[in-house]
């Protein structure tokens, strides 16, 4: 449920947090900063891929590989709940 996938973001994402914070490289901060920028005239659709993107980016800038999955299995709740 969503319910769930909350939960789980907030045990594991303040530590992905803080392991990009100490690894992240300048090209990777360009890539977070631009894609915290939120347009207005933005979708539904858009504004879920563009926020995926951005945890996706986070967990890269970690450079630890196992952070993936966890990621692809978000990206899929996030987009089963947009259309429904």
């Amino acid at each position: 449920t969503f319910d769930q996938l909350q939960e789980v973001r907030r045990i594991i994402e303040p530590e992905l947090c803080a392991l990009a914070a100490e690894r992240i490289s300048p090209e990777e901060l360009e890539v977070l900063r631009s894609l915290s920028e939120l347009p207005l005239t933005d979708t539904i659709e858009q504004h879920v891929e563009r926020d995926t993107s951005f945890h996706v980016a986070i967990a890269r800038a970690t450079k630890n590989t196992p952070s993936g999955p966890l990621l692809a299995y978000e990206r899929t709740w996030k987009k089963r709940l947009v259309l429904v």
